[in-house]
């Protein structure tokens, strides 16, 4: 197996662990749909037509990068 493609392949698990972590601890609190108080937050400012950059911005987080590529 090539570097490149070990690589690809640890970082593409990185993100798929990544997506579902939470803090050591902490037990996010839902609403009645399941929903996270920041995942509903991103739901109604999708609802608003405000784009990813602006989503991120207001909720003070950083975009994950595209699902197999290494962040730059």
């Amino acid at each position: 197996m090539s570097y490149v493609v070990m690589v690809t392949v640890l970082c593409a698990l990185f993100e798929t662990v990544r997506a579902g972590a939470q803090p050591l601890g902490e037990q996010a609190a839902t609403n009645r749909l399941g929903l996270s108080a920041q995942e509903s937050a991103v739901i109604r400012l999708l609802a608003e037509g405000r784009t990813d950059d602006a989503i991120t911005k207001r909720l003070g987080v950083f975009p994950a990068p595209p699902a197999g590529r290494p962040p730059t």
